[in-house]
């Protein structure tokens, strides 16, 4: 009988403690998705950021989270500020901009 109470006692905090988890952690999420929000609409503001559709947009802001996490998590905690270009992947600001830099190197390079 003792066995018995003992294992719904456990059964009983086992439960208890996963639900608190999953409390604080869906709070967190929730509060993490409207810091992004928050986020993402003064990026858009401060930019003049506009986007085809809602597909485009769900991209970049998928991309964008992608940058202010790695910035975030680089400048470890330091002010940060938002470059125009956290909307851009890696290779699309590659493309854009860094390939530019590297032709005019060699035209000057060479003339």
């Amino acid at each position: 009988m003792n066995k018995q109470l003992l294992l719904l006692a456990l059964l009983g905090i086992a439960l208890v403690s996963s639900t608190l988890f999953l409390l604080t952690k869906s709070n967190k999420d929730i509060s993490q998705q409207n810091n992004i929000a928050q986020l993402w609409s003064g990026f858009k503001k401060t930019f003049h950021k506009r986007y085809a559709d809602p597909d485009q947009e769900q991209y970049r802001i998928q991309v964008f989270y992608s940058n202010f996490n790695f910035f975030r998590l680089d400048t470890k905690g330091t002010s940060l500020s938002m470059p125009y270009f956290f909307d851009l992947a890696k290779e699309e600001f590659q493309a854009m901009y860094l390939i530019q830099k590297k032709a005019q190197d060699r035209q000057n390079s060479t003339g």
